[in-house]
C-alpha cells in the first residue's frame, strides 16, 4: 500500500472512530436523561406514599378512638426512642407513610390521654389494643403500578442503550487496532523511503 493510500485509510479510520465516539457520547447523554426521568418517577411515587393517610385506632379507653397519623394531634403526642432507651417528645414533621413505618418498627410511640385525663403510652410494638390501618390503598396501588410500569420502560430502554454501547465499544476497539497497525506500516514505509534517499 502506498504512502498516500495509507494516509487516506488512516484519515478514514480516524473519522470513523470520531463518529463512533460521538454516537457513544449521545448514548451517555440519553442515559443521563433516563436517570433524571427515573429520579422524577421515584419522587412522584414517594409523594404519593406521603399522601397516604394512616389511622391510629386506640381501644385503651374501651371505645375506639381514631386519629390520623400526622404527628402530634389533639390528645395524642408522638415520642421517639432515644439511644439510651428512654423516650422524648418528637415534634418533627413526617409524612404519614414514614410515620407509619417508624411506629410499626417500635421506634416511635404515642401517648394519649386516658379517661382520668392522664397521659398513657400507646406502644404499637407491644400492645395489641392499638391498630394502624391505611385509609386508601387504591391510590397507593395505582401509584405503585405507575411507578413499576415507568421503571420497567426505563430499564428496557437502558438495556437497548447498553447493547448499542457495547457494539460501539467493540467496533471502536477494532478500528483502534487497525489504526495502530496502519500507523506502524506508515512509519515503516517512511523509514524505508528516507533510507533510500538518505
Amino acid at each position: 500500500m502506498g504512502m498516500s493510500a495509507s494516509q487516506v485509510r488512516l484519515l478514514a479510520l480516524t473519522s470513523r472512530m470520531n463518529d463512533l465516539e460521538y454516537k457513544a457520547e449521545n448514548i451517555a447523554n440519553i442515559k443521563v436523561r433516563l436517570a433524571d426521568e427515573s429520579d422524577k418517577i421515584a419522587q412522584e411515587y414517594t409523594n404519593e406514599l406521603g399522601k397516604q393517610r394512616f389511622v391510629l385506632t386506640s381501644y385503651s379507653t374501651g371505645t375506639p378512638q381514631e386519629t390520623y397519623l400526622t404527628g402530634s394531634t389533639g390528645d395524642f403526642k408522638l415520642y421517639k426512642r432515644n439511644s439510651n432507651g428512654s423516650w422524648s417528645q418528637d415534634n418533627g414533621t413526617y409524612d404519614s407513610y414514614t410515620l407509619y413505618e417508624m411506629i410499626q418498627s417500635g421506634e416511635f410511640i404515642f401517648r394519649a390521654k386516658n379517661e382520668q385525663n392522664q397521659w398513657v403510652d400507646i406502644d404499637i410494638a407491644t400492645q395489641n389494643t392499638v391498630t394502624i390501618s391505611s385509609v386508601d390503598q387504591t391510590k397507593l396501588a395505582q401509584a405503585e403500578a405507575k411507578y413499576n410500569a415507568a421503571t420497567s420502560k426505563i430499564q428496557a430502554k437502558e438495556k437497548v442503550l447498553d447493547r448499542q454501547q457495547a457494539k460501539l465499544d467493540s467496533e471502536h476497539e477494532a478500528l483502534k487496532t487497525e489504526r495502530d497497525s496502519l500507523k506502524e506500516i506508515i512509519r515503516d514505509n517512511t523509514d524505508n523511503t528516507f533510507k533510500l534517499f538518505g
